[in-house]
């Protein structure tokens, strides 16, 4: 005697467990592709402006002239000069015609969506050697406006800008003001569907003008 087997469907339960698991599977995949992306947004964004921070003090050198490396935290852009006159002016500078004075465009950037100059706590921490006294949190110094810059101008029609000045055989000077120790910027980015938050801080060396970068994650 033969026995028969009654095929079997979904029922109605099973069917919502299995769209459930579909559905929440779909959202991880999203979400740590959006990760992805913006870990690479960040990446990108922060290799771009150590790359061309370093191009325009090198400019000054090969030279033997004045370049200046100027920073909009609000605006997320940048511009590097060669001082053509040496006698860069913050107050004067126009963003949308960065060589109006006679300066000379050597680079220019912007940061991508999803990354910003900031947080207000900066890097968070003392630097390490050689790098220690160079202003790394409000408080450390003077404290700037967020987005967090030691140098940048915290009131009037400049606020969040600043700028660095690349001299040969001189000290680095800054928008800031003489600063014996050196100066830095911090940039950070919200990675999609995680708590980490991560911090770049570039810190340039008033002696020499060398530059070094930290990374946290708050």
């Amino acid at each position: 005697m033969s026995t028969m087997l009654r095929a079997r469907g979904f029922t109605a339960i099973e069917m919502t467990v299995a769209l459930a698991i579909i559905g929440l599977l779909t959202g991880v995949t999203i979400l740590a592709f959006r990760g992805m992306k913006n870990r690479a947004s960040f990446a990108a964004a922060t290799g771009d402006l150590i790359v061309q921070i370093r191009a325009t003090r090198a400019e000054s050198f090969s030279r033997g002239g004045t370049t200046v490396f100027v920073v909009d935290t609000v605006g997320g852009r940048w511009w590097g000069l060669e001082d053509v006159g040496g006698d860069f002016d913050l107050a004067a500078f126009d963003p949308a015609n960065p060589t109006a004075a006679g300066d000379r465009l050597l680079v220019s950037g912007s940061l991508p969506t999803g990354v910003s100059f900031g947080p207000a706590t900066g890097y968070g921490a003392a630097l390490p050697a050689p790098f220690q006294l160079v202003p790394s949190f409000p408080g450390a110094s003077r404290a700037p406006a967020f987005p967090y810059c030691s140098f940048c101008v915290t009131s009037g029609a400049k606020t969040g800008f600043g700028f660095i000045r690349f001299t040969p055989g001189s000290q680095v000077t800054w928008s800031g003001g003489p600063v014996a120790s050196g100066q830095q910027l911090t940039l950070t980015a919200k990675v999609a569907g995680t708590n980490l938050q991560p911090v770049l801080t570039l810190a340039v060396l008033a002696r020499t003008g060398a530059s070094a970068t930290f990374e946290t994650k708050q």
